[in-house]
């Protein structure tokens, strides 16, 4: 694993607690991934998918739902 990948795996670690976290409801996925210092949407997409399996939305929306 290289410097690149450990960032990102800490970045989506990050990204998944503000994805789920109702403070942050208002925020969108895009915000989001600008928070946990992604430069773009796209790599951001493609650094959760790689580590989660499921898409950002997809992700908060499932979690968000068992929360209520």
């Amino acid at each position: 694993m290289n410097y690149s990948c450990l960032l990102n795996e800490y970045r989506v670690k990050d990204a998944l607690h503000l994805l789920t976290d109702k403070r942050y409801a208002d925020k969108n996925v895009e915000e989001i991934s600008a928070m946990v210092g992604f430069a773009n949407r796209q790599s951001f997409y493609a650094a959760f998918y790689k580590n989660v399996g499921e898409t950002p939305n997809g992700y908060r929306k499932k979690h968000l739902e068992n929360k209520k």
